[in-house]
């Protein structure tokens, strides 16, 4: 059961982000299979985010989880920003972001409810990849600390 994520993007140079897994706890990290399948075989935070794309990753956002993506940010080698990966969150009209501020033992959960913009910007599957693309330079994001 739950809901599929949908990778739509990212922003802040996620792809630069490189990730210094030599310092990574892997007993943390591999509390999350997606995270351990990405061990040492993704370089970037972008890599490791599409490597999210159609799993059940936002439903089982769960206290496991969120250690291990803290674990993958306090090793993130910092490059001047603070890359955001965004994903639509099937069932709920919902695009989830997480913003990683590399070296740090928190991350921010981005969301954003995109109920309104259906009904008058969305009529065909090119609608919809547009409001996507979109998505992350709208205002009106909740903003939660995850620790």
């Amino acid at each position: 059961m739950g809901h599929y994520s949908w990778f739509i993007g990212a922003r802040n140079f996620a792809e630069q982000s490189k990730i210094n897994w030599d310092a990574v706890d892997t007993e943390i990290l591999f509390k999350n299979k997606v995270l351990e399948r990405c061990y040492k075989k993704s370089n970037t935070l972008f890599e490791v985010a599409k490597e999210f794309d159609d799993t059940k990753f936002m439903g089982y956002l769960d206290t496991e989880c969120i250690e291990a993506l803290v674990e993958l940010n306090k090793n993130l080698i910092p490059n001047g920003c603070f890359p955001r990966v965004y994903y639509d969150y099937e069932g709920i009209n919902q695009v989830w972001g997480l913003e990683f501020i590399p070296g740090e033992a928190y991350i921010h959960l981005l969301m954003f409810s995109y109920n309104d913009l259906i009904k008058t910007e969305t009529n065909s599957k090119e609608d919809y990849d547009k409001l996507m693309n979109t998505m992350p330079e709208r205002y009106g994001w909740t903003v939660r600390k995850l620790k």
